[in-house]
């Protein structure tokens, strides 16, 4: 059986907002949960997950896609431009397999001569 494709226009806009190197990532980030969910719960369950998600990260990505400094990769980040900004370059963000969760964890500061 063919998989169901998530919702056209949410992807569209998911891929809008992120920032151009990002966009391939983001999408298939969300393709992947979006088909986890279709053989958990089913496709309309799915789909309004799917746009759930897309609406709440549209924000947070039109503001990365503003403050991005340089391209990346989607898999080796160097540090959340937002988040940096926000604590002020003092926490790290990164992904625990571990814990199968984001996690925050604080930055290191240089010791002051």
């Amino acid at each position: 059986m063919k998989e169901p494709p998530p919702p056209r226009v949410a992807e569209w806009l998911a891929r809008r907002a992120a920032p151009p190197a990002d966009a391939d990532f983001v999408a298939s980030d969300l393709r992947e949960e979006f088909d986890h969910r279709v053989a958990l719960v089913g496709e309309s369950v799915a789909r309004r997950w799917y746009w759930t998600e897309t609406l709440r990260s549209f924000f947070p990505l039109i503001a990365r896609r503003w403050t991005a400094t340089r391209p990346s990769d989607g898999m080796n980040r160097q540090g959340d431009a937002v988040i940096d900004s926000v604590f002020d370059g003092k926490f790290a963000l990164g992904w625990s397999d571990e814990q199968d969760q984001i996690m925050y964890s604080e930055r290191k500061q240089p010791d002051k001569p």
